[in-house]
């Protein structure tokens, strides 16, 4: 039988913290334009900043804006679209552990 793909079941999601949203956010010079790329994603989801990438520093904002983004998707009344979160420090572990094992089957 197909597999067959369906609209994203956020019940069954892990849940987004309810501090993390766009009114709750604090805009300051380092961060406004993130902030308005988000807003223009939440808005026009898989439109406007397609792919959005967010790098910065501990506490600029990075997973408020991106837990604010998921927030106004998941409205009932929001346009829709689709939605891909990748952490880029998922990414960084994996390649780590996989050159670690790499060096363990050199020989010594």
């Amino acid at each position: 039988m197909p597999a067959t793909q369906g609209r994203f079941d956020w019940d069954s999601a892990a849940q987004l913290n309810p501090r993390y949203t766009f009114d709750a956010f604090v805009i300051g010079s380092g961060n406004q334009f993130a902030h308005a790329a988000c807003q223009a994603v939440a808005e026009r989801p898989s439109k406007a900043y397609n792919p959005l990438f967010l790098y910065g520093g501990v506490g600029m904002g990075k997973t408020h804006l991106m837990q604010a983004i998921g927030h106004e998707i998941k409205r009932p009344d929001a346009a829709g679209g689709d939605l891909l979160c990748v952490e880029r420090e998922v990414h960084q572990r994996d390649d780590q552990l996989a050159a670690l094992r790499q060096d363990d089957q050199l020989p010594g």
